[in-house]
């Protein structure tokens, strides 16, 4: 959490039920403020609505959330923690918004790439590019195929200038290769799998462990496999099944 962020999050099978409880949870914030002789500033707080796509678009009622009888601004997309969350969950925003800051990345490398060698600039890339890919991909990871192939494509033209190589079929792996890199979704998958290690042997944050159950405490059976296999949470919907 930033230092000046504070975010709260209410849940409710009505948008109505979801609103009272944010409106709880907004009093409580309010009164702790006054008690410490403290203030918010309205006009910088908002809140966002997040549901599927038909239900977003099917809602009839105006939301109206309040702070001492002051309305605050409802908007589309937020950020969280360095993360664009839009009212969808869709990650169109945050792909966006970290493709804009790569390529301002991948403007500095070709600007330098007349002055200094491949490896000063892979140091440029790792200071400047990698960590918006990696910046909490194990949340965004399932951006879809087109987003995915967009950063993909931001990956190999960088290669290709470290690599001083045209962008010609074949070039981007060959430069890739070159460099060591591995293509981002490979990357991705890497970082979920050592989150997931960590997970099975309780070794993350207790809030995200307890987010799965090792199948020997859903049966009695002693499985083969069963010490390494962690049983996923069931969904309660047909819509996320899918």
């Amino acid at each position: 959490m930033f230092a000046d962020d504070t975010n709260l999050t209410a849940v409710g099978k009505t948008l109505g039920e979801a609103e009272e409880r944010a409106g709880v949870d907004l009093k409580n914030v309010q009164k702790w403020l006054s008690l410490n002789k403290l203030s918010l500033n309205i006009a910088k707080t908002e809140y966002i609505l997040i549901a599927s796509r038909h239900k977003i678009n099917t809602i009839d009622i105006q939301s109206t959330v309040k702070i001492t009888n002051q309305p605050v601004k409802r908007v589309k997309f937020t950020k969280v923690l360095g993360v664009q969350i839009d009212e969808y969950l869709s990650w169109n925003q945050h792909i966006e918004y970290i493709a804009n800051k790569i390529s301002s990345g991948i403007g500095a490398i070709r600007t330098l790439r007349a002055f200094t060698d491949a490896k000063t600039l892979v140091l440029v890339y790792n200071a400047l590019i990698q960590p918006y890919f990696d910046y909490c991909c194990e949340v965004w990871d399932t951006l879809g195929k087109g987003l995915s192939e967009r950063l993909q494509k931001l990956q190999n033209r960088a290669a290709r200038l470290i690599m001083n190589l045209k962008n010609e079929h074949g070039q981007s792996v060959l430069a890739r290769n070159s460099l060591g890199w591995k293509s981002l979704e490979e990357r991705r998958v890497e970082m979920k799998a050592r989150i997931m290690y960590k997970t099975v042997n309780m070794l993350a944050p207790s809030r995200l462990c307890d987010l799965f159950q090792n199948v020997n405490q859903i049966t009695d059976y002693n499985l083969r496999g069963s010490f390494t296999t962690i049983g996923i949470p069931m969904p309660k919907t047909e819509y996320l099944k899918i």
